[in-house]
């Protein structure tokens, strides 16, 4: 059953709360790398969390152009729709 966009900038959100600086305040807006300070490992390690959590998988191509997390919710609802 697919995820609604809500559903996964949730989840989404509550994992990058977990790694970001206490008091973070995490919207769709909030840069990836510039905001919340995630280098390339971390953003792996995201990522491997996500793909558990939802049951999607996320080509590391497909990761180029992200760069906000509604950029990256956006992203893993479309994957999350289109394997229905």
């Amino acid at each position: 059953m697919a995820h609604t966009y809500d559903q996964i900038f949730q989840t989404l959100q509550g994992i990058l709360e977990k790694v970001s600086v206490r008091g973070t305040v995490i919207t769709p807006e909030t840069g990836l790398t510039d905001q919340l300070k995630m280098d390339s490992m971390k953003v792996l390690d995201i990522i491997m969390e996500i793909e558990d959590e939802l049951d999607i998988s996320v080509p590391m191509n497909n990761l180029v152009d992200v760069n906000t997390v509604g950029e990256l919710a956006q992203l893993l609802f479309e994957l999350d729709t289109s394997k229905s």
